[in-house]
């Protein structure tokens, strides 16, 4: 049986009445990040656009990592600031290759915004045969990491900010997240909550197996996005204009992100879990080590028989 706020309806009032109570932290306009080179999955529309925005105005250069959008997105930079030094690159981050070659041409970062998210209408396999949402929101952000990890491509110190939801909390722990299932619409919103949760026990995880990184983790609140254009015409019709009226836009999100990425307030604080800005526990059993230790050691097995070692 479906749960009550497992329906669209449900699960979008929720995240409205969370973001009407919430008050979002305010980074200081002085707080630059002037010569940072920040990469940023996601990053050619919605919150990864917004952010990428706000950043170069602090004085970052930017990498984006997206699928489509990819002109537009450029311009729409480069207009936030003059002179802003911006790369694109057009990617499936679903495509092991095709993560591998642009891994290769990426170089090294100060910075990294994980942020690239998907909700289907139905359940969808990625051509390595995972599920759609547990690949792009787990998967995909391990290898990216891993990567730039082997390639030295990160400093010491460096913030990895890993863009989840608090639809992990209620949701069952994915013990078989190599295994795809079959469901329909009513099930895309449970495999969302999984996929995050699994997403959030990756993130615990990377803390401790990364101890050189600072890892930040968070739900930034519903917005305004077409993250749910892929759903049914049946549901766009109501739940497009309510997401217009009941959330704010990108742009207004875009600032608490921001705040996480650069705030020297989280400075050593590695595992930091936010929700609105407002540090708080991830759901139960997120931060339980043998569980994550499980988890990424499956993920580091699959990505080296993927990568041959790469």
């Amino acid at each position: 049986m479906q749960r009550r706020h497992d329906t669209p309806f449900f699960a979008t009032l929720s995240g409205a009445l969370d973001q009407l109570r919430a008050k979002l932290p305010e980074l200081d306009e002085s707080v630059r990040a002037d010569g940072e080179r920040i990469l940023i999955t996601g990053g050619t529309r919605g919150l990864g656009l917004a952010l990428a925005k706000d950043l170069v105005r602090r004085g970052a250069d930017v990498v984006l990592l997206g699928r489509s959008g990819l002109r537009a997105a450029e311009e729409a930079i480069r207009t936030a600031r003059q002179g802003a030094r911006v790369d694109v690159h057009g990617v499936d981050l679903t495509e092991v290759d095709a993560v591998e070659r642009v891994l290769g041409e990426l170089g090294g970062f100060d910075r990294v915004v994980l942020n690239a998210g998907a909700v289907p209408s139905s359940s969808r396999v990625t051509s390595s045969g995972l599920d759609l949402m547990v690949h792009l929101h787990v998967v995909a952000n391990a290898q990216l990491v891993r990567g730039l990890r082997r390639r030295h491509a990160l400093p010491d110190g460096a913030r990895v900010v890993i863009v989840g939801s608090e639809a992990h909390r209620k949701a069952a722990f994915l013990d078989d997240w190599q295994t795809p299932t079959t469901y329909g619409t009513a099930g895309v919103l449970e495999m969302y909550g999984q996929s995050k949760r699994l997403l959030h026990t990756w993130a615990e995880a990377l803390k401790r197996e990364a101890p050189e990184l600072e890892v930040v983790h968070l739900c930034p609140g519903g917005m305004a996005t077409d993250i749910a254009r892929e759903a049914p015409a049946s549901l766009r019709w109501a739940v497009n204009p309510a997401m217009r009226l009941l959330f704010p836009a990108p742009d207004e999100v875009a600032g608490s992100v921001s705040w996480a990425l650069l705030s020297p307030h989280l400075v050593g604080r590695s595992g930091t879990y936010l929700h609105l800005g407002v540090e708080k526990e991830p759901g139960e059993g997120v931060r339980d080590a043998e569980r994550g230790r499980r988890l990424w050691t499956e993920i580091e097995a699959l990505l080296e028989r993927w990568t041959d070692g790469a």
